[in-house]
């Protein structure tokens, strides 16, 4: 249900996620639900296939110091943000 209700989707990539089949899953829900995904980075790790193409954006926000807040919020407000600025 709230899946259906929301504007779009936040994926934070990490080694770890990037390793989660839940996290997959949720993906995947949210793909056939034609839901934005919208991709945020929290370390350099390497992003897999499968994963890139349900996300469909190589490019997302960078979020490995506090600096990086800005890009991330002006980037949810803003759906014509261009990522990897």
């Amino acid at each position: 249900a709230a899946l259906k209700k929301s504007r779009y989707v936040l994926y934070f990539h990490s080694e770890n996620s990037r390793n989660s089949p839940f996290i997959k899953a949720e993906l995947s829900q949210a793909k056939e639900a034609d839901k934005k995904i919208k991709l945020v980075l929290l370390d350099e790790s390497p992003q897999d296939y499968s994963t890139l193409s349900l996300v469909g954006n190589v490019n997302g926000v960078k979020l490995f110091k506090r600096a990086d807040m800005k890009n991330l919020f002006e980037s949810l407000l803003d759906p014509n943000f261009i990522y990897g600025k």
